[in-house]
């Protein structure tokens, strides 16, 4: 399935399994001949089988199915590696007090950034956030378990995290090495 939509706050394409979204604005900066919107328009659909602008204009002709074919391209940003250590693999459910250190650092770049991560359950999938402070490309922070949560191996899934912006570029952040902790309680 290939898919471009483009409305007043968002584009998104789909190629396949493929999925990107971005601001036009940043769009514009991808594609330098991409012809936008014109005037009256609010939004453009295209699919290979039907092409249209919402707003009562006709369409222009543009085929968007090259950019369906760029998805991947647009995802592959240039890679920050995060060096993930924790304090201890497990973390007693049971006891309030208990807790993990996770620190961090952002190999070869000293940024100061607020990166929400997701701590994904092994069967639970996503259940988890916490919020890492980095000061300077590096953070300290004490993760405790939160009551409710399930018990079990839990891990940060690389796959999952956000791209984070340093300088007007965008980067991928990737793990050093794998990171996971067993959470369990006492009989």
């Amino acid at each position: 399935m290939q898919f471009f939509l483009h409305s007043d706050t968002r584009i998104r394409i789909v190629n396949g399994e493929l999925e990107f979204e971005c601001t036009p604005e940043r769009f514009a900066e991808l594609e330098t001949e991409y012809p936008g919107l014109p005037e009256g328009g609010n939004a453009r659909y295209w699919t290979p089988e039907q092409a249209y602008f919402e707003g009562d204009v006709v369409y222009d002709g543009h085929e968007c199915g090259v950019y369906c074919e760029r998805v991947a391209a647009y995802t592959q940003y240039p890679v920050i590696y995060a060096d993930v250590q924790l304090s201890k693999s497990s973390i007693c459910a049971c006891d309030a007090l208990d807790s993990i250190q996770f620190t961090a650092t952002l190999q070869a770049t000293p940024i100061d950034y607020d990166w929400f991560v997701r701590l994904t359950h092994e069967s639970s999938g996503d259940v988890d956030r916490i919020l890492m402070q980095f000061q300077g490309g590096a953070c300290s922070q004490t993760y405790t378990f939160l009551a409710g949560n399930p018990l079990g191996t839990w891990f940060l899934d690389e796959s999952k995290f956000d791209v984070v912006e340093f300088g007007g570029q965008l980067y991928q952040v990737r793990l050093v090495s794998p990171v996971q902790f067993v959470a369990y309680r006492n009989l």
